[in-house]
């Protein structure tokens, strides 16, 4: 690297390097998703500022002297960074990600932008301030596919209850007065409930909206990391299910289309 007065930032792979080519951090921002976008809040002509999603202490290179971002990037490289093209404090090299599409997306497989899940309104209404748009649905259960068996058994002499997962747990609480190799008569357990699904993921409030970056791309791919759909992620052969995270979909018309075909569902079998 050559040197310079000011900071380079390769936008390909998100590497920030001081004026002299030390490298300082990798950037990125798993609320933005983008690795040279932050999302802040603060006055433009300050040296710090605080992230509207996560509070995180920002630190603006537009502002602060460069020797002081410097030092605090080398004994914490985890500190957030904001820079503009337009204060000329940073070099800004390679191409962006979003300019090399393809027919499907503009986002290669391993540069996909996480989104994250807002469960109350006050969640939504802060990252809306953040700089994110809500993508707003209906929470519904899927209560045929998403379901967990449990049992319930009781000891009749003692009364302890327990409850059942698995079925082979069903004959250890079922000896009914069998003997141990003692010869000592074990506890006699009885099926107070029969093995039946349920469903346990069950959500208080109504509503969730996937947090989409304003101005993402048409095609972006993205994760959805909490899917707010019951999408199966994880079968058992004795029945059980659970909900899929990290759901792989696009973003259209500023929208999350989830792509359940393209989930990897874990099958276990015991």
């Amino acid at each position: 690297m050559p040197n310079n007065k000011q900071f380079i930032f390769h936008r390909e792979t998100g590497a920030l390097y001081a004026p002299d080519g030390t490298f300082l951090k990798k950037v990125y921002c798993p609320y933005s998703g983008k690795t040279n976008k932050l999302t802040i809040n603060f006055d433009k002509k300050a040296e710090y500022g605080s992230c509207n999603y996560c509070d995180d202490r920002i630190l603006n290179i537009d502002t602060l002297p460069a020797d002081e971002v410097i030092a605090q990037l080398l004994s914490d490289p985890d500190s957030c960074v904001h820079a503009s093209a337009q204060a000329g404090k940073v070099i800004f090299i390679g191409a962006d990600p979003v300019d090399e599409e393809d027919e499907e997306t503009v986002y290669e497989a391993d540069d996909q932008l996480v989104i994250r899940t807002a469960r109350s309104l006050e969640e939504m209404n802060r990252a809306v301030k953040g700089g994110f748009w809500p993508d707003v649905r209906l929470v519904t259960f899927d209560t045929d596919r998403i379901h967990t068996k449990i049992a319930i058994s009781q000891n009749t002499r003692t009364g302890e209850v327990v409850q059942l997962t698995d079925y082979r747990m069903a004959y250890r609480h079922n000896l009914q007065g069998a003997e141990d190799e003692n010869g000592s008569v074990r506890d006699e357990w009885e099926e107070v409930i029969p093995f039946t699904f349920i469903y346990t993921d069950y959500r208080n409030f109504p509503v969730a909206a996937y947090l989409i970056p304003k101005g993402t791309p048409d095609g972006t791919k993205v994760v959805v990391a909490d899917p707010i759909e019951d999408i199966v992620g994880w079968h058992w052969n004795q029945g059980d299910t659970s909900r899929a995270v990290d759901v792989p979909g696009i973003v259209k018309g500023m929208r999350v289309i989830l792509k359940p075909e393209k989930q990897q569902v874990s099958r276990v079998v015991g």
